[in-house]
């Protein structure tokens, strides 16, 4: 999924699978904060319109167990304000 803010571009990819190894990805490309808080009716104490990025898989054993974890974060560069 991707969309056209006033940030600008941003994507969400989300994939699973539950045959055997049991697993789960995402990956977020430039998503604003802002934008991921309008649907819990919260407003932060800090303005920011850094794009948000990142990556996570995790694996589960057929036991249901952590098989594997992995992933990463990054903010881009842009305002960062107390309100």
């Amino acid at each position: 999924m991707s969309a056209e803010g006033p940030a600008g571009r941003s994507s969400l990819a989300v994939e699973a699978q539950g045959v055997g190894l049991r697993s789960l990805s995402v990956e977020a490309h430039d998503v604003n904060l802002d934008d991921l808080l309008v649907a819990s009716g919260r407003r932060l104490p800090f303005e920011a319109t850094m794009p948000i990025s990142t990556k996570l898989k995790i694996d589960l054993a057929e036991d249901k167990s952590l098989a594997s974890m992995e992933g990463r974060f990054g903010l881009g560069g842009r305002l960062f304000q107390a309100r």
